[in-house]
């Protein structure tokens, strides 16, 4: 990564566009920036402005993320869009439409005691006849999804501009308790932030996962469909799935989530 001295950018970090072709990437931020990764190669470059790399937050949370975003297949590693929660090393899969919950649901089930792993990416990785879940590097959340009463969390993080909007770039240990091992998923749940007097939950069978997954676990993601997308989300898809609507208060969901996975453990010591 080449730092260049010269002409000052502006003081939010421009919005990124990015094409792909083949095991090449091209991103751009703004006139001045970018990247290019040939996955082939095994090799990468990338210039930017010291101005943006000295805004330590923004660096890691938008240019760093993008480019380990472009180069996890190189890594085996596939991206979906999903939250990923786990318990003594099993791992719940979160799935959602675009800043509808995930993230909020994520901290709040944290702090009931679930590992935390990410809030919008998780990068899968097949292992002989298993799967192991990585979550993301760097959290980077919507501003409009920050805890305005966690003074914890507000604490540990930076408000990001961008032309594409704001985020808030979050410490990991702000997200406690963490972890950054993988974990073995064990249960997908599809959030349904929707009018609801009483939380419900309903089981997803197979066909339903396997759309809901395409549809909804593509969210955001750079790269198309490929072989080892289809392999990852067949095995998903044969997890134990379920539908949660639980109205407008992330705190149910969480309390959901964390019910789950205990319940599974149990049952699974139990058997």
């Amino acid at each position: 990564i080449v730092c260049e001295t010269g002409e000052p950018a502006p003081g939010v970090w421009p919005e990124v566009n990015a094409v792909a072709g083949g095991s090449l990437c091209l991103a751009h931020f703004g006139r001045q920036s970018f990247f290019g990764v040939d996955l082939d190669a095994r090799e990468a470059v990338g210039c930017l402005p010291e101005i943006l790399v000295a805004d330590q937050s923004a660096f890691c949370g938008i240019f760093l993320v993008a480019l380990f975003q472009s180069t996890a297949s190189a890594l085996r590693l596939t991206q979906f869009s999903a939250a990923c929660l786990a318990l003594e090393g099993k791992g719940l899969l979160l799935f959602g439409p675009s800043q509808d919950g995930k993230s909020a649901v994520s901290r709040l089930a944290a702090r009931l005691g679930l590992e935390f792993h990410s809030d919008q990416a998780t990068f899968m990785e097949t292992k002989g006849n298993g799967m192991r879940a990585w979550g993301q590097c760097w959290p980077a959340l919507p501003q409009l999804d920050r805890p305005k009463s966690n003074s914890e969390i507000s604490a540990a993080s930076h408000l990001v501009k961008g032309e594409g909007g704001a985020l808030v770039a979050a410490e990991q240990h702000a997200l406690r308790p963490v972890s950054t091992r993988s974990v073995t998923p064990v249960l997908c749940v599809f959030l349904e932030p929707v009018s609801a007097e009483v939380p419900r939950m309903s089981p997803v069978h197979g066909r339903e996962s396997w759309r809901r997954l395409q549809e909804e676990g593509m969210v955001g993601v750079a790269d198309s469909w490929s072989r080892e997308r289809d392999v990852v989300a067949r095995a998903l898809s044969n997890l134990p799935a379920y539908r949660l609507a639980y109205g407008r208060d992330p705190g149910v969901a969480a309390v959901f989530l964390h019910s789950m996975l205990k319940a599974h453990n149990l049952l699974e010591a139990q058997s």
